[in-house]
């Protein structure tokens, strides 16, 4: 590529307390082979070792802050009013890069396709006991239902956060991403899957209390982007159901201990 083919890509790491992780995501970018890379690295006023790890790397990254916020969308949110990348990825704190080439693997086909709003591909989420392979195995029109794609391997065409807007940083904790996505899908927005494993990414694990709020969250998500009322009723009491059926199995699975 000569310099007038490679566009500047901005990635953006939000973090709290991430001593354990933060290392070996903020490797995975400097290791990158795209050499045009803005890393911004917004931190929530760790008290831990994660502002040393980061000082260590200072001098490969752009930009980093450290101070209260008001949650990860909220987090999200500062680094990409910071950033001033053709592209933008956030990569969280726990997550990291599948090999060295990711992001120029991403531009060849970005400078080809320069109109698509959001690339998407694959992730390798890492289980306790197995990794999974996660492929978008669903039509967009789900996204009216819920999160079919996975946001940790969203390259977003800065374009997009102009016409769409940002994250809902005041509404929603957990599911910002869901209603940024699916606001984008109800306004036509122009989503491109490529067929890479871009990022491989912790579980971290779903509380059933974290579920009813997702299932909360996701409902205000839909009615916010105004999908049908009946539609959006029938796909949350769905999602109850099933968790109250769940918790029941555990709790006979359990009993018989």
């Amino acid at each position: 590529m000569t310099n007038t083919e490679q566009p500047l890509v901005s990635i953006i790491t939000v973090c709290f307390n991430s001593q354990d992780t933060i290392e070996d995501t903020i490797l995975s970018v400097i290791n990158q082979t795209y050499e045009n890379i803005e890393y911004i690295i917004i931190d929530g006023g760790s008290t831990d070792g994660t502002i040393d790890i980061i000082k260590k790397y200072e001098g490969r990254i752009s930009k980093y802050i450290s101070e209260p916020d008001q949650g990860i969308y909220d987090a999200m949110n500062k680094g990409i009013n910071l950033s001033k990348g053709k592209l933008i990825h956030i990569l969280n704190s726990d997550d990291r890069y599948y090999n060295d080439k990711i992001v120029e693997s991403i531009i060849k086909v970005y400078l080809q396709n320069k109109n698509v709003d959001i690339f998407h591909g694959q992730i390798l989420k890492k289980y306790k006991r197995f990794d999974s392979i996660k492929k978008v195995k669903h039509p967009l029109a789900m996204l009216k239902k819920t999160m079919v794609l996975y946001h940790p391997s969203f390259f977003v065409n800065r374009k997009a956060y102009e016409r769409y807007g940002k994250f809902k940083s005041d509404v929603f904790k957990i599911s910002a991403d869901y209603e940024w996505t699916l606001r984008c899908y109800c306004n036509n927005a122009f989503f491109y899957s490529i067929d890479i494993l871009l990022v491989e990414m912790n579980d971290g694990g779903i509380s059933s209390n974290n579920m009813l709020n997702i299932i909360k969250e996701d409902y205000i998500a839909r009615k916010l982007n105004e999908i049908n009322y009946f539609y959006n009723m029938a796909f949350s009491i769905r999602r109850l159901l099933y968790l109250i059926l769940e918790k029941l199995r555990n709790v006979v699975v359990n009993g018989k201990r």
